[in-house]
């Protein structure tokens, strides 16, 4: 009979966890709803749009201004879009993570609600999965809404023009996903170690930006991933192009080859002074001069490194599972740093 009552209370007080942050946090899980429900509308309309490039018809001739037109207003919403994203994924988190350990602190309300009848694991637990989830699902839809537009753009034919490699990979649910778990899990170690709720919101935002940054721009594509490389010489003429498609590929790095087989950037004193002579006020074959400045200098292929596009999976998984790795992490120290507290009282 005493077994049945405690399990009665128990999970009476797990309901009662549930309703807590609810009331606690209803404004804001409402707010978050509501954006999401934004940018998935936004997705979708810029969905629609994408998929209806310029056509000759009368009165609206094929023309570059017209087709110009359409790159750049398609081309500057996804902007809009990704840095929308970026804000939901990173900001969002931060408000959500880092008042629900240092809150506690401030208000000294943990020295009761860590230490009563309610394990500190549960009281921890219900709010990592019922807020963290809230944030994870609405990041979660916000990029499937946005895989979509990028897969609309990528079978258009023009993506080269409409969006580049970093918005698209990041056009994802895995990758808003891992974005979100990091961030709010970043919100709550910085919460219990700081013991500060508006000095951890502006350290989480401020440590969030600096990883994605350094993530972005100098761990992706993970070094496991060996870049594939298309050669084709320098001959001269305007033949020789490449021969992979540029929808069929990923993170582009071009370049020069001399005839020891070393690369020379394009950013090299003697690509600048070939590019230089090709456009000269007297130059008339651009192509032509360029490529008989560089056999000049001894430099005889050019070269395409990328990932070819089947791989976008697979690099999605990985960036996702580095994100969810730290936020483990993040989670670690914030139990350690919690378990202190109740251990001093």
């Amino acid at each position: 009979m005493t077994t049945t009552v405690q399990r009665v209370r128990s999970g009476a007080r797990l309901r009662d966890l549930v309703w807590v942050a609810w009331r606690q946090r209803r404004l804001l899980i409402l707010t978050t709803a509501a954006l999401a429900a934004v940018l998935v509308a936004w997705s979708l309309w810029l969905y629609a749009q994408a998929g209806d490039p310029p056509t000759c018809v009368p009165g609206r001739p094929c023309n570059g201004n017209i087709t110009g037109q359409w790159i750049d207003g398609i081309n500057s919403q996804a902007r809009l879009l990704f840095g929308a994203l970026a804000a939901f994924s990173g900001l969002l988190p931060a408000f959500w993570g880092a008042p629900v350990v240092a809150r506690e602190f401030e208000q000294r309300t943990y020295l009761w609600a860590w230490t009563q009848d309610v394990p500190l694991r549960r009281w921890l637990g219900i709010r990592v999965l019922f807020f963290g989830g809230v944030i994870a699902l609405s990041s979660a839809l916000a990029g499937t809404a946005a895989s979509l537009l990028w897969e609309r753009i990528n079978a258009s034919g023009w993506r080269g023009s409409l969006i580049d490699d970093r918005l698209g990979f990041e056009f994802s649910p895995t990758v808003q996903l891992g974005y979100a778990v990091f961030g709010f899990a970043l919100g709550l170690a910085l919460g219990a170690l700081t013991r500060r709720t508006q000095i951890a919101l502006g350290l989480t935002t401020l440590v969030f930006a600096a990883t994605r940054l350094l993530i972005g721009q100098f761990a992706r594509p993970f070094p496991f991933f060996t870049p594939l490389r298309e050669v084709w010489p320098v001959t001269g003429t305007r033949t020789g192009l490449p021969r992979v498609s540029f929808n069929d590929t990923l993170f582009h790095s071009p370049g020069l080859l001399d005839r020891a087989g070393n690369a020379v950037s394009y950013d090299s004193p003697i690509s600048n002074a070939c590019f230089s002579a090709a456009t000269a006020p007297n130059a008339t074959d651009l192509q032509g001069v360029e490529d008989r400045c560089f056999l000049d200098h001894g430099i005889v292929q050019r070269f395409f490194d990328y990932q070819p596009i089947d791989r976008l999976a697979a690099l999605r998984l990985t960036e996702t599972a580095v994100y969810l790795a730290l936020a483990a992490a993040l989670f670690t120290v914030t139990w350690r740093r919690m378990r202190k507290a109740v251990a001093t009282i």
